[in-house]
């Protein structure tokens, strides 16, 4: 797709935290149907293309389950402010249309993205739309907090890898520890994104300025992930032997970037 990856994951409550203007689950998901009066940044509205699974709106009743039944790891009820939904949204550079939507590479995309989603979330992972209402082709992925039938006990780290790393981190470490640990999830997530669905369809994990790469470097290695988009599907179903070679350039490509993105943070003192 001769681009650079964009996805981008966050969680929600269904209840705002005292003093919060984060957005709360439940406007995430009317604004994702399209309800009126959810959405006044869109100029003209279109209903969802629903993907897989649910409507994001069957989804609500579900949450405020969860909630009001749920006791977290300590056996005491899910708060309010609890985060339960989990919701990524991942694009390509293409106009939203449904000629475009028809392309063979688009419905690759759309198909491996859904794929690392079952991959990264199991059966949290919901529902899954597409919107052709702004300025790119988009798409939503919704995942909820299990809830455990027999004890029910929920599982918040499993909606969002960054949080469950801060978590992990002992409460005597500090801010500075939990932020390293979450920055560190939340990259190792976008590289597993890059693995799986970007560097296969065409497109690179890191765009030119974080890169510090000049034009024709940008340019050359945009060529090159194109390249190896075009091999891979066209192999994949051959022998095991060339899958594997064509893999190790993969692995090969994004460690050049990887590497290099590394030494400009070093000297930058600063995470993503």
């Amino acid at each position: 797709m001769n681009s650079y990856q964009f996805i981008h994951h966050e969680s929600y409550s269904i209840y705002q935290r005292k003093n919060s203007n984060r957005r709360t689950a439940i406007s995430i998901l009317l604004e994702a149907t399209r309800e009126e009066g959810s959405c006044s940044h869109i100029l003209a509205p279109q209903k969802p293309i629903i993907l897989y699974g649910e409507s994001p709106l069957d989804l609500i009743p579900k949450l405020e389950l969860i909630r009001k039944n749920g006791i977290d790891k300590n056996g005491k009820k899910i708060r309010k402010d609890g985060q339960l939904l989990g919701g990524s949204v991942a694009s390509i550079p293409l106009e939203p249309s449904l000629e475009n939507l028809q392309k063979p590479e688009v419905k690759q995309w759309i198909k491996d993205a859904h794929i690392f989603f079952k991959n990264e979330f199991g059966d949290s992972y919901k529902s899954l739309v597409l919107h052709l209402d702004e300025s790119k082709i988009h798409i939503h992925a919704y995942h909820l907090a299990p809830l455990n039938a027999e004890d029910n006990s929920v599982d918040i780290d499993v909606i969002h890898p960054g949080y469950k790393a801060q978590r992990s981190v002992n409460k005597k470490a500090g801010r500075t520890a939990k932020k390293i640990a979450y920055n560190t999830a939340m990259r190792a997530f976008q590289d597993r994104y890059f693995c799986q669905v970007g560097l296969p369809n065409g497109q690179l994990r890191l765009g030119p300025k974080r890169l510090r790469l000049t034009r024709n470097e940008w340019v050359s290695a945009k060529n090159q992930a194109q390249l190896i988009s075009n091999s891979l599907n066209k192999h994949k179903n051959e022998n095991i032997h060339l899958r594997k070679k064509i893999k190790q350039l993969i692995d090969y490509t994004k460690n050049i970037f990887t590497n290099k993105n590394k030494n400009n943070t070093s000297r930058e003192n600063n995470y993503e």
